[in-house]
């Protein structure tokens, strides 16, 4: 009898192992993968197999190529449109190794085929096609949520460069307050594109603070600071609105 439940101990020992060893496994297969974030689940239960930092926040996939999408269908509604796909396009993006959708060179195409293109194999031979149309644009583009979530230097570079907008919208409280505005104005003004300031809902105490950071710079287009106003219950505060203009009434202090 001794000697049944040594066995059944090592048995259960070695099961316990056995399991163990396979998690591991599975583990190690997604840390090694190139991907800095990954997740695999039983597609039966949904049970959590492994993970690779799968609980930290990260941007999207292909962020910037969605934005390029989305800037190029506002700014070309005519999806039928043809158009003839550079050769000096393709050698940058084959040093980078960047996935494509398989246009040659020269290829005449419609804006149609570079949206499928974008979307389905993510080809970046057709994003760098769809950002010239949005750049060549007859209608002047604005970036505004599209701002939100690109939060690095280097984001917010690539994003500018890529799409190359004729205005960006700021919202303090969505962009990273005034640092982060701060960092979307500079780089903005590198490549002459306009900008302008708007608040988002604020009380009267943020809509102070963004009102005083917008006067620090001297920018002669219109600013939307007005929210303040909605609110019904709001903290007391000496601004006004004359006309078209924001004004600090200080009569009372």
């Amino acid at each position: 009898m001794k000697r049944f439940h040594r066995r059944c101990r090592r048995l259960c020992v070695l099961a316990a192992l056995l399991v163990l060893l396979v998690l591991f496994l599975r583990q190690n297969v997604l840390l090694d993968t190139a991907s800095r974030h990954a997740i695999l689940l039983d597609a039966q239960s949904g049970r959590v197999l492994a993970q690779k930092r799968a609980d930290e926040r990260a941007a999207p996939a292909s962020l910037t190529k969605m934005m390029t999408i989305l800037l190029a269908i506002e700014g070309e509604p005519n999806l039928d449109k043809q158009v003839t796909l550079p050769e000096g396009i393709f050698p940058a993006l084959q040093i980078e190794k960047a996935s494509m959708a398989g246009f040659a060179p020269g290829e005449t195409v419609t804006v149609r085929d570079l949206l499928y293109g974008a979307m389905l194999p993510s080809g970046a031979e057709c994003c760098e096609m769809l950002a010239r149309l949005a750049a060549d644009s007859p209608l002047p583009i604005a970036l505004d949520e599209e701002l939100i979530g690109c939060n690095t230097p280097e984001g917010k570079r690539k994003l500018l460069s890529a799409i190359n907008p004729q205005y960006i919208v700021l919202k303090p409280s969505l962009h990273g307050g005034i640092c982060g505005g701060n960092e979307w104005i500079a780089e903005a003004e590198k490549r002459h594109i306009g900008w302008w300031i708007t608040s988002a809902l604020e009380s009267n105490i943020g809509l102070n603070a963004i009102a005083q950071w917008c006067a620090t710079f001297d920018n002669p287009l219109p600013q939307g600071l007005g929210t303040g106003l909605l609110f019904t219950d709001n903290v007391e505060m000496p601004l006004e609105v004359r006309k078209d203009c924001l004004w600090f009434c200080n009569d009372d202090i």
